[in-house]
């Protein structure tokens, strides 16, 4: 949803979220019931934050006219500050695109845990009824593992050239077929190469172990000890679920899948992933454009520093603007659902600035 130059509606927004933060009304009230459904929330002020930044990223939000529809502050564990544009809220579905990705990695997580699955394993093993692409046994076989870090080795990127671009996956008519028919490129595990058919070909190497369905699997290993109630996947051709993108979550929820990973792998006293998969997923397996410096890659996580040897974070990201950025030296996350949908680095990548230029300080900075 646009807002155009609809200052007034963002007014009235900016309203509700101070109101929200000084006394207990609409989603905040319902957050701070004594359900485990429901996240703790607490204030700026309570936590020793200075609300003057807070307010400070309102006014550039609305100055620039952000496509951010939710913008979630936890501190501590608990929510301390939040924002949402006219008609979302803090329990509205949003499709979170690649962030996705991000949970899927945890259900692998889960499953090899629970001894089902070993990231060492052939993904061909899995998929008796694919003969493998001729140019693929030019190569090293293919580890569950490369799928989790992008490095595949298939020819299989963002740009619309590439034979694996999403966006041809998308109009096939079997996205298994289409993944398995992906020419290699060089040997898997080499370097990092954004491939979306490669995670839901990993969703799919996760049902099968399990002998249930992705969003089953989810539900009992995931949402239900979160206490996340609204979820919905999306479906692809014969059955198999779209693991690399489309899962619509609420902000509340992508925040408790935050909190998790914070956690090292416990929520709320349970523990849902153990501490060495948590820690494997938020430790650096590829680089993106150097392995010195800027972004590089995890388990289907994104790390970057935030300031350069201050701060460092593990990110969820969707086109659109759908992120949860962890920060844990200040205990903290912040998560963001948007619709910049294939806008500009300075307008889908806002969230992250926001979070450079107002929230690291604020957290760094105790309230005057």
């Amino acid at each position: 949803m646009q807002r155009g130059n609809d200052s007034s509606g963002f007014m009235r927004a900016c309203l509700i979220v101070v109101l929200c933060a000084l006394s207990s009304c609409g989603a905040a009230d319902d957050a701070a019931e004594s359900s485990p459904e429901r996240l703790p929330t607490s204030s700026l002020e309570d936590g020793g934050l200075d609300r003057a930044y807070w307010d400070a990223a309102l006014r550039d939000l609305e100055d620039r006219r952000l496509p951010i529809d939710a913008m979630l502050l936890v501190h501590r564990g608990a929510v301390v500050a939040e924002y949402y544009a006219p008609g979302h809220a803090r329990r509205s579905l949003h499709d979170l695109r690649s962030a996705t990705k991000s949970i899927t990695s945890m259900l692998v997580g889960a499953a090899t845990d629970r001894g089902m699955l070993d990231l060492q394993a052939s993904v061909e093993s899995f998929f008796p009824e694919q003969s493998a692409h001729p140019s693929w046994r030019d190569y090293q076989p293919m580890r569950v593992g490369d799928l989790l870090t992008m490095s595949s080795g298939l020819d299989c990127d963002d740009w619309a050239a590439s034979p694996g671009n999403e966006e041809r996956m998308y109009l096939s008519a079997d996205w298994l077929d289409f993944f398995f028919a992906i020419p290699a490129k060089r040997e898997p595990g080499e370097r990092f190469s954004y491939c979306t058919s490669g995670v839901v070909t990993l969703g799919e190497i996760v049902s099968r172990v399990a002998g249930r369905s992705l969003p089953e699997l989810a539900e009992a290993w995931l949402f239900e000890p979160l206490g996340i109630t609204d979820a919905e996947w999306a479906e692809a051709p014969h059955g198999v679920t779209d693991s690399g993108g489309h899962l619509r979550l609420s902000v509340e929820s992508l925040a408790k899948l935050g909190l998790l990973m914070h956690g090292g792998g416990v929520y709320a006293g349970k523990r849902l992933l153990s501490a060495s998969y948590v820690e494997a997923s938020l430790t650096p397996s590829t680089w993106i454009f150097s392995p010195d410096q800027g972004p590089q890659y995890g388990y289907l996580w994104w790390l970057e520093p935030v300031r350069d040897g201050v701060a460092h974070s593990y990110q969820a990201r969707g086109n659109g603007g759908q992120y949860i950025i962890a920060l844990p030296a200040f205990d903290a996350l912040v998560v963001f659902t948007g619709h910049a949908y294939n806008q500009p680095p300075e307008i889908s990548q806002a969230p992250f600035d926001l979070t450079q230029r107002f929230v690291v300080p604020m957290l760094e900075q105790p309230a005057r």
